[in-house]
Parts: C-alpha cells; structure tokens; sequence
C-alpha cells in the first residue's frame, strides 16, 4: 500500500515551525547567536541539505506512481458508484470513462484540497503520468467485464489494467500483461498495475523482480 504518513509528518512539521514567529534577538546577545548559527550551519547544514534534496528527488521520481496507485483506487470506488445507480451493472466498453467521468469529478473536488496529491486530468485520456506531465502509461477498461453484473464478477477479475503509452480516451481491451517492462521507480522494477473487483488497491506489488 502506499503510504503518505512520512509526507504529511514532515509538512506537519514544517507548517507547525512556519507557524509560529521567531523572537528575536537582543542586542546584546546578537553575536552570539550568529556565531552558534554559522556553527550549526557547517555541522549540520551540509547534512539538511543534502537529506531534503535527496528527499525532493525521491518525491519526484514517485509521486507519478503515488497518483497512479491513487487513480486505481478512485476508479474501483468510482464503478461501484456507477454500478449502483446502474441495477449493478457496469459500464459499456466504448465510453467507460465517459460514463465513469461525472463520478470521479467528486475525486477532483477532494484532490484540490491536497496539493500533495494529483487527480487525473479532465477531458483527456486516464493514464499515469510523470513529474514533468509526460504519460507514462494508460489505464484500461477490461472490455470482458464490460456491461456485467459487479457482484456476479469473480473476485480476481481484473477491472482496470495499466498499458504502455500513449493513454487513448475510453481505451478497452481484453485482459493481458504487457510484454514490455514497465515504467520504473528510483531506477527499480515494478510491475504494471491492475484492480480487480475484490482488490483495494492495484496490484500485489508495485517492484517486480
């Protein structure tokens, strides 16, 4: 599962120190404590530097797979609305994000209030996409299930399944793994993510081996 507590600790923390002014200073006592500054600055500045730059490195290389392991989630919860308003049946394999998409504009409304945290875009092919906003893969329909009963489906039929790029609008397929290897993260293998109906989350595991 991918976890956010590490995140949110430190932008707690941050937020809480930001939050409250720093006295200042006497006069009589300004030297001294520019001197214990420039001191702890060569002992431990090196060390804060380097530690929030390797920490905003790992952010970025992430956080496209953070929101793409997040659009698997939303989607799960987002057919299960539809399925409900729909005598349990899911959406046709043609327009499935179009059907899908009034649904998931709750999750829009809720992302905007988490700058940490991307929805997909609006009006433009579901997918995962990188730092720089450059598609990483696309999410895929399962046209197998398309039209059925959610809670008729076996629990391990696969819903959504995650392909290499281009993302295509309203994209559906049979069910297959991609042949070619997946995106990486930090430079290390995962595997290509996947929801079934009884799963929470996409996949076992985000590293293959």
């Amino acid at each position: 599962m991918v976890r956010f507590d590490s995140v949110g600790a430190i932008l707690y923390n941050r937020d809480m120190q930001e939050g409250f002014p720093q006295k200042k200073p006497k006069n009589n006592t300004l030297l001294i404590v520019l001197i214990i500054f420039v001191v702890l600055f060569l002992c431990c500045g090196g060390l804060i530097f380097f530690g929030g730059f390797v920490g905003m490195t790992a952010w970025r290389e992430t956080k496209g797979l953070i929101h793409c392991s997040a659009a698997f989630q939303d989607l799960h919860e987002v057919v299960e609305q539809y399925a409900l308003e729909h005598e349990g049946k899911l959406p046709p394999a043609d327009r499935w994000q179009s059907e899908l998409e009034p649904y998931y504009e709750a999750r829009r409304e809720e992302y905007s209030e988490m700058p940490l945290l991307q929805a997909m875009p609006k009006g433009q092919p579901w997918g995962c996409y990188d730092a720089k906003g450059k598609p990483e893969s696309g999410i895929v329909y399962n046209i197998e299930v398309a039209e059925q009963t959610f809670e008729t489906l076996p629990g391990d039929k696969v819903l959504f399944f995650e392909v290499p790029p281009p993302p295509q609008m309203n994209q559906s397929l049979p069910y297959t793994p991609p042949a070619q290897p997946a995106p990486t993260i930090l430079g290390q293998k995962r595997k290509w993510l996947y929801i079934t109906r009884d799963s929470t989350m996409p996949s076992d595991s985000f590293l293959g081996e």
